[in-house]
């Protein structure tokens, strides 16, 4: 296990040539961190479960958001499992009334990315990120479509059948198997309602594409729901999400997906049906 930020390769894996992942502290800028494999471990640890169960505190690793992401109350509280895809540990939202929210603020330009296993055909929209505020509300849902598409930033909506396309770990060819986890990530520019998305890959998959507003956000921060638990519940399994100060350059992405997909075991994308 490699705690707050998994610095460790996988022998076996198709890792072993691969450097030590540096994490986002070397990209620099984090201005909030979300990591499962931290839960337990790091601040706040005493209110959140040592081995698994359901999670009241999920703890901000940048130490920007004192409280971290809380839930309360018992009934909504998603579920904390040690090991996850590749052993990495995660945080699961049942789809019905599990979620967790958090006071943030972040003016843009901002990154914002994520690491989840999604539900592929969901039965209604199902989001996974989204926040409340004067100026943007920035959101990532999957649609209620066979197979689901991905949207980001209330406009940018990404290639149709895009959960039908994923990242398949080291070292297998076909898509049979488990799901595993999604890279899901976008800009907020902060200039001319424009940003870009990105889908498994550091090429932004609609550059300069719509995300509505545009200059930054602040409120209340929901994730695994939509509006604080108000509808739009996500089926979904939440391995870490991270927000930087800063639109990322093309060489802190290309270090931020290395980071990913090396830490979680992620190889190729391929498109085709799950198992």
């Amino acid at each position: 296990m490699g705690g707050l930020g998994g610095v460790h390769t996988r022998p076996g894996w198709g890792g072993e040539s691969a450097a030590p992942l540096a994490g986002p502290p070397a990209i620099g800028g984090v201005s909030l961190w979300l990591d499962a494999d931290a839960i337990g471990n790091g601040p706040g640890a005493t209110a959140s479960p040592a081995r698994g169960g359901k999670l009241a505190v999920w703890p901000d690793l940048s130490g920007n958001v004192s409280a971290g992401f809380v839930q309360n109350t018992a009934a909504n509280q998603p579920t904390y499992t040690e090991r996850g895809a590749n052993q990495h540990a995660k945080v699961t939202f049942d789809g019905a009334a599990s979620y967790m929210t958090a006071t943030v603020a972040q003016t843009a330009p901002c990154s914002i990315f994520l690491v989840a296993s999604l539900p592929v055909a969901p039965a209604a929209q199902s989001t996974i990120f989204n926040s409340t505020g004067a100026s943007i509300i920035p959101i990532i849902y999957v649609t209620n479509a066979t197979p689901g598409v991905v949207t980001v930033g209330n406009g940018a909506t990404l290639a149709a059948g895009s959960m039908y396309t994923r990242l398949i770990p080291f070292g297998e060819s076909g898509v049979a198997g488990a799901q595993m986890p999604f890279i899901v990530g976008m800009d907020i520019t902060g200039s001319g309602g424009t940003g870009n998305d990105y889908f498994n890959s550091t090429t932004p998959t609609h550059p300069g594409g719509t995300i509505s507003g545009n200059t930054g956000f602040s409120g209340v921060m929901t994730i695994g729901a939509q509006n604080a638990g108000g509808s739009n519940f996500c089926a979904c399994d939440l391995y870490e999400l991270i927000i930087f100060n800063a639109q990322l350059t093309l060489a802190q992405r290309t270090l931020l997906f290395n980071y990913f997909t090396q830490k979680y075991n992620l190889g190729p994308v391929v498109t085709g049906a799950f198992a």
